[in-house]
């Protein structure tokens, strides 16, 4: 290595001896590199986690996303992977549920509530399959007291096959949009005023009323639709379907944006751990208290006339004892423990879920902060190869 050269040169003019100024030059050069060199690994072997499916919109983070498939437990497909513990699925009616098909809805009264209240403008994907009842909903709202719907429905004998309810029924004709074509199965979405089918637009668009919807209480539900009738919300048309993954955005998807979100769901496999922690409790008395009591008559019976018999006589008196001792306390142990901690565990797909977010967050902190880590190293290596030429030199002057 040149790079301890020019500082050699300095040094020379202090006609110390050669060896000590090359030895301390190579090893604050060494020092140097190697600082870079710890830099350098301070960044990320790997990108910020831009592969997870509710992910691959790039500059648009949803509010909800669901895995109902190739997960651990029913418990862990309700978490919402895109912020765990907000918004996390509510089983109002549970479907039932496998690690194969997702979240099955018989059709009869089963839904979830996925908390959310969309607005005209938001955008929802669901993927689906095995859908069965004729003219029922998927997921959705209608309020027909303001007249907003956001909802899909499908029919497979009716005058149509499919449609999407997107518009104000009070005031847009048409507010929904029928396509002719059966679909028990595929990513369907809608955005806006426009329905979606595995990626690619599905029919018209609806020239619509924007509408809001915020603080009604009239939430997204799935394997159903939420219908808000004077101020009072009920589930209605259950469909017979089986869910396999949810999304929902707070903004517009464009056509391209929706082609690669409805792509990343349908690719879906796998899913997080299989394992869910289970804590049994077993409480052990740490003593046992054993009581015995041996009772020990205190009194004795003797009769006190003896009686001679003699031929032809019969005594008229019986003795009887009429003392009858019974015990009269029955000891009854007063010690009795009951454990006082309750653990309840904590299911492993969300704690796996918190750490998925937390890592990408810190990830990207890691990443975006990496030059300036790199630059500092640098610096603090030429801080230090300062320090150490200072004492160099230091040394010299006190020998003279």
């Amino acid at each position: 290595m040149n790079i301890y050269k020019p500082i050699l040169k300095i040094l020379y003019k202090r006609r110390a001896p050669r060896w000590t100024f090359e030895l301390v030059a190579r090893l604050a050069s060494l020092l140097l590199i190697l600082l870079i060199i710890m830099g350098i690994m301070l960044i990320p072997s790997h990108p910020v986690h831009a592969t997870e499916w509710w992910q691959s919109v790039a500059g648009k983070t949803p509010v909800v996303a669901y895995k109902a498939f190739g997960i651990g437990s029913q418990a862990a497909s309700y978490v919402n992977l895109a912020d765990p513990g907000t918004y996390d699925a509510w089983p109002a009616r549970a479907p039932t549920w496998n690690s194969t098909d997702g979240w099955i809805f018989n059709g009869l009264s089963q839904y979830i509530d996925t908390g959310i209240e969309p607005q005209s403008n938001w955008t929802i994907l669901v993927r689906y399959s095995n859908a069965t009842l004729d003219n029922e909903w998927l997921f959705g709202i209608t309020d027909e007291d303001t007249g907003a719907n956001q909802s899909y429905s499908a029919s497979y004998s009716g005058a149509y096959d499919h449609s999407y309810w997107m518009g104000n029924s009070y005031t847009d004709d048409p507010f929904e949009i029928d396509v002719l074509d059966p679909k028990p199965a595929g990513v369907v979405g809608i955005s806006e005023f426009q329905g979606y089918f595995d990626g690619l637009a599905d029919g018209d668009p609806v020239d619509g009323t924007a509408w809001t919807n915020s603080g009604t209480g009239l939430t997204i539900f799935l394997g159903c639709f939420a219908d808000k009738y004077l101020n009072t919300i009920r589930p209605q048309r259950f469909m017979a379907a089986d869910i396999q993954a949810v999304v929902i955005y707070d903004q517009v998807l464009s056509s391209d944006e929706m082609a690669t979100i409805s792509s990343a769901m349908a690719d879906l496999t796998g899913g997080y751990p299989t394992d869910t922690p289970t804590i049994t409790l077993t409480f052990t008395p740490s003593n046992t208290t054993t009581i015995t009591k041996t009772f020990t008559p205190t009194a004795s019976f003797t009769p006190t006339e003896t009686f001679t018999l003699t031929p032809s006589y019969t005594p008229s008196e019986t003795a009887t004892a009429t003392s009858s001792l019974t015990p009269t306390s029955s000891p009854v142990p007063t010690d009795t423990r009951t454990p006082t901690i309750t653990r309840t565990p904590i299911p492993a797909a969300v704690l796996t879920g918190t750490y998925e977010a937390a890592l990408v967050y810190y990830t990207d902190i890691a990443s975006s902060n990496a030059p300036n880590v790199i630059i500092l190293s640098i610096l603090c290596g030429v801080l230090i190869l300062g320090f150490v030429i200072w004492a160099v030199f230091a040394s010299q002057r006190r020998k003279r």
